[in-house]
């Protein structure tokens, strides 16, 4: 039994830091691709659809007294039931997973180090999941702790090298096609879904005072540096920027300041690519804890290494076929993430509960 909670501050810190870097990398040149110039209005229509549910989801640990999602579901439903639901929630997390490795590990190998052999980045990536996953939630809360000044530092100077460079007629005409705009917010859509997130998180944060607010904003932030961020990459290459595959490492380099003093856009690239570590791992830790809340392993080692091994063979395997997959998880997958991201907060928020005490089925 974990009883280990997050403060309300490690929660926000994760947010900032974790999620949004789980949107530096390949999301804005996606987007670029499908939107044109309406990039910012698909980024927020995603952002504000799951601000919504990730509103409900943290009204969630209120209702249920600081219960987690599985005592309430067995205490509803029985210990089958919850089963077998964090068995999908596994799956969907499993799902979730796959573009952010495979982001993580083209952005290192083909940015930082490009000679490096095979596996020499996959390796150690897996190496640091599993313990990741290994250490719960306890290890996820001092990682928020660190990881947000990376991702805050790393962004704030790169968009300060990038502004000088914004061309804001890049932007025009605005609204003049918004089925792109859709169409861009459905293809990136892999790239949030972080209700998901929240909801596994009900029961393992501190309730503290306006906790609830404090999370939400934090999520606001992170939607408006991620805004900021993809506006001065789009403002600055227009539409080459779906092109622009890796913007740590490209959005800066032509800025007149590194004429001087050298390429110092590295050291904000690098901050970054750390904070994107832990956000790629960021799935493999909740589906680690959904198959551990399945099969109650006595040695919590079993779960975060089975679920690494099974992810880094598919990995293996399908490695030449990202873009296949891309396709398949953006015409299919994406369905079931959204049900169970979207939906299911709903049908929680509609249970009746009253205040029972001592969780049982932790």
């Amino acid at each position: 039994m974990e009883t280990f909670k997050m403060s309300v501050r490690q929660a926000c810190f994760m947010t900032i830091g974790i999620i949004t870097a789980s949107k530096l990398i390949f999301m804005t040149s996606v987007t670029a691709e499908f939107a044109k110039e309406g990039i910012l209005f698909s980024i927020l229509v995603d952002m504000l659809i799951n601000a919504i549910f990730i509103a409900v989801t943290l009204n969630l640990d209120k209702k249920f007294h600081g219960k987690t999602i599985y005592c309430v579901i067995s205490e509803k439903f029985g210990k089958p039931a919850a089963k077998i639901i964090f068995f999908i929630l596994f799956i969907i997390f499993f799902l979730k997973s796959y573009l952010p490795i495979f982001e993580h590990e083209e952005f290192i190998k083909k940015t930082l180090y490009e000679t490096a052999p095979l596996y020499a980045n996959t390796i150690p990536f897996f190496v640091l999941s599993i313990y990741f996953s290994y250490k719960g939630f306890k290890g996820l809360a001092r990682s928020s702790d660190i990881l947000v000044w990376f991702t805050i530092t790393g962004c704030i100077c790169l968009i300060l090298l990038t502004i000088p460079n914004v061309d804001l007629t890049q932007f025009l005409p605005v609204f003049a096609r918004p089925e792109f705009i859709l169409k861009a917010s459905v293809k990136t859509a892999l790239w949030h879904f972080d209700s998901i997130y929240f909801l596994l998180l009900v029961g393992h944060i501190k309730q503290e005072k306006k906790s609830t607010t404090k999370i939400f904003l934090s999520y606001l932030l992170s939607t408006l540096i991620t805004l900021v961020y993809s506006g001065v990459i789009y403002g600055e290459y227009g539409i080459l920027t779906e092109r622009q595959y890796f913007p740590p490492v490209q959005m800066g380099m032509i800025s007149v300041a590194l004429i001087n003093v050298g390429r110092i856009d590295y050291f904000a690239a690098i901050t970054i690519s750390f904070s994107q570590v832990f956000s790629a791992a960021l799935p493999l830790f909740f589906a680690t804890y959904c198959i551990q809340k399945v099969f109650g392993f006595k040695n919590k080692f079993i779960a975060p290494v089975a679920v690494n091994i099974l992810s880094l063979a598919i990995v293996s395997v399908t490695s030449d076929y990202l873009y296949v997959l891309y396709e398949f998880l953006t015409e299919y997958a994406i369905y079931p993430i959204a049900t169970v991201s979207i939906v299911f907060p709903l049908i929680l928020s509609l249970l009746k509960h009253k205040h029972a005490g001592v969780a049982l089925y932790e």
